[in-house]
């Protein structure tokens, strides 16, 4: 994963629905299954995707900072 697309997390190492469409328009995918990505990618359904959920939905390592948001 590129650092541009951790910006996306914020500060708070969650991204919510919002900042997923930002990304997936960024990359020039069709935002119109982030709703369906959404629901399938949040595992504990609080309406925001952790790092951890994000990794595991996408099957990716990312990196963590010693504080768990990414760097």
């Amino acid at each position: 994963m590129s650092a541009s697309f951790l910006t996306h997390f914020g500060q708070d190492g969650f991204i919510v629905k919002s900042e997923m469409k930002k990304f997936i328009d960024s990359v020039g995918s069709s935002g119109s299954s982030v709703d369906k990505i959404f629901a399938m990618a949040d595992s504990n359904k609080d309406d925001k995707v952790s790092l951890e959920e994000f990794g595991k939905f996408f099957d990716v390592r990312l990196p963590r900072a010693s504080n768990g948001v990414a760097e």
